[in-house]
């Protein structure tokens, strides 16, 4: 599995700054997969990514060794129309500040987990993984299952869905929203294409399940 990092903080998920993994999902966004990226196999690096909404706030980016103790991660600097800079990497020292949003708007947010650095992007016709036009649906489901928004912050729209699911076999899925479907033929994280028609091979087993409608990035992780 590629090693995920997290965002937290004022303007992310319900805004409340969590960083305990529970929380994953209700206060703490995961990352995705990049499209076209390839992950070390014993270390899980590579670039991470997410791609969605910021208003205007602060927010930092946790690694998995953050988890609990915020002493692992990317803040400090600003993310502004053309980007951003001065983004600094927690390696267990002093704290480096909080990620700010001084342009409020859709961006991409990847992390190269191997060198510790934050790239961001605008989310817009010229972004080389740009999908096409922002959709707000508002229900989400896997298999029949109902996923809920993970962003619940008032004023700021959600691309982020979130579940949690046994399955007794191996099973095909799809995310699913009115008329729209996504899927692939690969488990358990990958991107997904809307309306090909390909079902995600699930195997047996209990899993928290995440999906970004915006890029049709998805993970699927195995609860022990």
């Amino acid at each position: 599995m590629p090693q995920f990092w997290y965002l937290t903080g004022g303007v992310i998920a319900n805004g409340n700054w969590d960083n305990d993994p529970s929380k994953i999902g209700i206060g703490m966004m995961p990352m995705y997969v990049k499209e076209g990226e390839s992950y070390d196999k014993f270390t899980g690096d590579g670039i991470v990514q997410y791609t969605g909404y910021l208003k205007a706030g602060e927010f930092k980016i946790i690694a998995p060794k953050g988890l609990t103790n915020w002493n692992y991660g990317i803040g400090g600097g600003n993310i502004t129309k053309d980007g951003g800079e001065d983004f600094k990497y927690r390696d267990g020292g002093d704290d480096t500040g909080n990620l700010v949003v001084a342009d409020p708007g859709y961006y991409v947010l990847e992390v190269n987990t191997k060198e510790h650095k934050l790239k961001v992007s605008p989310y817009n016709a010229d972004y080389k993984y740009y999908k096409g036009e922002v959709v707000d649906y508002t229900t989400m489901k896997i298999g029949d299952t109902e996923m809920s928004p993970i962003t619940t912050i008032d004023g700021v729209p959600n691309h982020d869905w979130y579940a949690e699911i046994t399955l007794s076999a191996k099973t095909e899925m799809s995310f699913t929203s009115g008329e729209a479907t996504w899927g692939s033929s690969i488990f358990p994280c990958a991107i997904s294409n809307k309306d090909d028609g390909v079902s995600i091979p699930c195997d047996k087993g209990t899993y928290k399940v995440y999906f970004n409608d915006i890029s049709g990035a998805y993970s699927f992780v195995e609860q022990k």
